[in-house]
């Protein structure tokens, strides 16, 4: 019976190492594609990471050329700022000499008129001051349609009726202006 556990023993123990060295194959091969598995994900780790790296290059590239366009627009809106307030004090000042140039203007026409006015009052006859009414009437209400063309015409042919309407051969009065005008 001795013999039976030895052949026993011998069959087992030549058994056994082919069974461990089966496992152990099993587990080599499970070790290299785990192995294999996780090398390409590496590789695929790698290759995002890569792709990431190179995605955040880009969108840095992105942003700096942004903040560039941004200062320009900045420095643009800063010189714009500066122009519109230069043509503001250019404007008030362009204003403030219009304004002095119509009072200047005002103050011509005034005296203009007055001299006009007593000259056409010593020269005129009665009924070409009463025709000159009519005309003034037609003169405003041209400008008052801001029709310049119309306006304009009256006023040239009104301007040409007072002329030939004026009569030289009367006697004026040389130191009385109220007997001047009252003739």
């Amino acid at each position: 019976m001795r013999f039976v556990p030895f052949l026993l023993f011998i069959f087992v123990s030549a058994s056994f190492p082919a069974a461990a060295d089966n496992t152990r194959q099993q587990e080599l091969r499970e070790l290299r594609d785990r192995i294999k598995a996780l090398q390409e994900e590496i590789e695929q780790a790698t290759e995002s990471r890569s792709e990431a790296a190179d995605a955040l290059k880009h969108s840095e590239r992105r942003i700096s050329d942004v903040n560039r366009g941004l200062r320009r627009l900045a420095t643009r809106q800063r010189e714009l700022s500066n122009n519109l307030k230069q043509l503001a004090v250019d404007t008030e000042t362009t204003q403030n000499e219009i304004a002095e140039q119509q009072r200047r203007l005002a103050e011509l026409l005034r005296e203009l008129i007055s001299r006009c006015a007593l000259i056409t009052l010593m020269y005129q006859s009665t009924t070409a001051a009463a025709h000159s009414n009519g005309e003034h009437v037609e003169i405003v209400k041209a400008l008052a349609a801001r029709d310049e063309a119309l306006a304009v015409r009256l006023m040239d042919e009104h301007l040409l009726h007072v002329e030939a309407g004026l009569t030289f051969d009367r006697q004026r009065p040389t130191n009385d202006l109220s007997l001047a005008l009252s003739s």
